[in-house]
């Protein structure tokens, strides 16, 4: 997420070249903790809880522009395709 509005509009920092285009549905997802390897200190799973999902509305300077609904975006959190 490269910026989030207060109104709920955010814009995504992944475009055309990764197939997104107008009418697409991604999901938002905030990571909210990590999971460490005790001995090594190493990542072993990144725990995520779901913000809501966005549909692609227009583009604005090669960039997508969309509007969140129902929880606030915040910059980091990630996009992925709809299921």
């Amino acid at each position: 997420m490269a910026d989030a509005e207060p109104d709920g509009t955010v814009i995504i920092n992944v475009g055309s070249k990764a197939g997104v285009k107008v009418g697409d549905r991604l999901d938002i997802r905030r990571m909210v903790r990590e999971v460490k390897d005790p001995s090594t200190g190493k990542v072993i799973r990144s725990i995520e809880d779901s913000v809501g999902s966005i549909v692609i509305t227009k583009w604005t300077r090669r960039r997508p522009s969309a509007n969140l609904r129902p929880a606030p975006a915040k910059v980091g959190d990630t996009v992925s395709t709809a299921k």
